[in-house]
């Protein structure tokens, strides 16, 4: 990121309102886990505002209780319907405020970046262009301090009717404002604002949760009847699982519905246990080809995830991660939370004749970890290990168990922790789990894990250790 001053330049944009912001922040379009909460952390929350996310067509929600709505998009294949356009044009001209943030980006095979179809109807777009450093403040905004990561500008029809907030070395725009009839209309790039989904970057929140207020102050909403989140507006019930998904999704909800109830016995096989009571009730489709979610109940999916549904090896392997997720709850796995789910997703892949492209995934693991763990003494249990050594290590670990114990040590693994952790424990730490992977085989591990620079001691730990063979010093 680049930190520099602003410079002073002639500006028209007040931002002395002091405003009550009522927010919808779309992620129908494209899932963001940042944008799920933590853009309001950081903006929203010093000024009181509120915020909700809308999961549904954006042109059947409602905007009666809200005077603003936040656009964020990088890239998605789905698009801004005229509905949709039509919805929030007169929104704005109604008063409510429109943030469009803008991180160029076109999803593969697809021409377009589909946030300007949005933009468009207000003549402006956001180009793949980077801004030339350095940025530069309007003095409007009141601010000295800035700072920004590596940006986008925009490209503006009508210049004469947009303020130029932010614009980089050469004039041109990355941040601009203008009026649609009550309201107003702010296209930015997203390089202006955080992005990291623990919220540990909140930059420019000294002046964006004023250019916030500024923006949603054309319209006055009660304080009584704030606007409420929005789920995906359509949903199918399927062998007792309720899927979940908005009009953008709809093209894929039955063909990962169907690859959830294809992974769902190789799972339960694999485990050898059921999943956790009252897990895996709910399906809910992301707009996003990065990743998903487990509350445990739920399972969030990124409906594109891995080129799907043109490639299906990626969805398997995803969907099988986050039933893990839920299949261990109430008890999360310790230190090697999202290996093992992984893991389990990889071994599921494998399973349901994905062999080549699972042994593929599995091996770039535990190549990595190997290549990185060099002395095998990183420990897992702590410290801030490289995000590759952190999932291979343990994957790298199970096939270590699975050569010694045999295929079925991770259904030993789970059938034991179901017997040995009962409801109203308080915890599950890795103190516990090696004593209950040790328990699965009926040998102490405890000495192997040290050996892999592994903090576990057996004095931490309230599962009996007697009964056990030694560590026989054979990997």
């Amino acid at each position: 990121m680049k930190t520099i001053c602003a410079l002073l330049i002639a500006g028209v944009v007040s931002l002395s309102h002091a405003q009550t912001v009522r927010c919808i922040t779309d992620i129908s379009h494209e899932f963001s886990f940042y944008f799920d909460g933590r853009f309001a952390s950081n903006y929203l929350s010093p000024i009181g505002g509120s915020d909700v996310r809308n999961w549904a067509t954006v042109s059947k929600i409602n905007l009666d209780g809200a005077n603003l709505f936040i656009a964020p998009q990088g890239r998605t294949p789905c698009p801004w319907t005229d509905a949709d356009v039509s919805k929030l044009k007169l929104f704005v001209r109604e008063g409510g405020g429109l943030l469009m943030i803008g991180s160029y980006q076109v999803f593969p095979g697809e021409k377009d970046y589909k946030l300007n179809t949005l933009a468009a109807a207000f003549g402006a777009s956001v180009t793949p262009t980077v801004g030339v450093e350095p940025l530069t403040l309007d003095p409007s905004i009141r601010s000295t301090r800035f700072t920004n990561y590596p940006t986008q500008v925009l490209s503006l029809e009508s210049p004469s009717i947009w303020t130029i907030l932010v614009r980089d070395k050469t004039g041109a725009p990355v941040m601009a404002s203008r009026k649609v009839g009550r309201g107003k209309v702010v296209l930015a790039s997203g390089s202006l604002f955080g992005r990291n989904p623990d919220a540990s970057d909140p930059i420019n929140n000294d002046w964006i949760p004023r250019l916030l207020q500024w923006l949603s102050s054309g319209k006055d909403v009660s304080h009584e009847i704030p606007p409420r989140s929005t789920p995906p507006e359509n949903s199918f019930n399927d062998r007792g699982l309720k899927v979940q998904f908005n009009d953008y999704m709809a093209p894929t909800a039955k063909g990962i519905a169907e690859y959830f109830f294809k992974c769902l016995p190789e799972v339960r096989a694999f485990t050898g246990v059921e999943a956790s009571r009252g897990m895996l009730l709910d399906l809910q489709l992301l707009a996003t080809d990065g990743g998903g979610f487990s509350t445990g109940p739920t399972i969030g999916l990124g409906a594109y995830w891995g080129d799907f549904p043109n490639h299906q090896y990626g969805m398997v392997e995803l969907i099988g991660h986050e039933m893990t997720h839920s299949w261990v709850k109430p008890f999360d796995e310790p230190m090697w939370n999202e290996g093992i789910a992984t893991y389990v997703g990889i071994q599921i892949a494998k399973r349901l004749g994905f062999k080549q492209e699972a042994d593929e995934a599995l091996s770039k693991f535990l190549n990595y970890s190997k290549a990185n763990d060099g002395t095998g003494k990183l420990n897992l249990n702590g410290g801030d290990l490289d995000w590759w050594v952190r999932m291979g290590k343990p994957m790298a670990i199970f096939e270590e168990l699975r050569k010694k114990f045999g295929a079925d040590v991770m259904a030993k693994y789970f059938g034991a922790k179901r017997r040995l952790i009962l409801a109203g424990r308080k915890g599950y730490s890795a103190d516990d789990a090696i004593a209950v992977m040790s328990r699965a085989v009926g040998m102490d591990l405890f000495p192997r894990f040290k050996d892999l620079g592994t903090t576990v001691d057996w004095a931490h730990t309230d599962i009996p250790r007697g009964g056990l063979k030694p560590w026989n010093g054979v990997p």
